[in-house]
């Protein structure tokens, strides 16, 4: 179940840190993907000092439940993984960022072909709730964004999980 109150909590600067070097966000960027995170998330534990453990998708966050603080984000395969990270060749380092790079850019080639096509079902809400403010036009302007924003978080996790795999935290 998502969290009930999730616009009450506060990102902590940790957790603004790790959200920038483990999936790759902008400062921009990160408060629509904690909302969404927050919003969807599942409870999968309880922690020491008044913390949870929440899910969406590989994704786990730490929450403070008392103080309303998001404490940190990592993805769910780095759970049980100890701090030291086996070395790789520096070839085969370069190849992989290569080869996550031009994935990168084909997914983002595929996200612009996907926005073009969600910008006429947005345009054309836009207009319709312009026209007439109605509970059913704005309903279907809700839609319309967040089927947007959907295909942009679908990127940005993509995208995050992409970076981790690189080694870019």
């Amino acid at each position: 179940m998502a969290i009930i109150d999730y616009n009450k909590y506060q990102v902590t600067k940790h957790a603004k840190d790790r959200i920038k070097k483990r999936f790759g966000l902008l400062d921009s960027e990160i408060p629509s993907w904690v909302t969404r995170f927050l919003s969807n998330c599942k409870f999968v534990s309880k922690q020491e000092q008044n913390r949870e453990k929440h899910r969406y998708g590989e994704i786990v966050a730490i929450l403070d439940v008392v103080n309303k603080n998001v404490i940190t984000f990592y993805h769910e395969s780095s759970e049980g993984v100890g701090l030291q990270k086996a070395q790789r060749n520096p070839e085969v380092q370069v190849a992989l960022n290569t080869a996550m790079n031009d994935f990168i850019k084909t997914k983002r080639k595929k996200l612009a072909k996907k926005m073009v096509e969600v910008d006429a079902p947005l345009r054309e809400a836009m207009r319709n709730f312009k026209k007439s403010p109605t509970e059913d036009n704005y309903t279907e302007l809700c839609l319309a964004i967040s089927n947007m924003n959907e295909e942009i978080e679908k990127f940005n996790m993509l995208v995050g999980e992409a970076r981790m795999a690189m080694g870019v935290k």
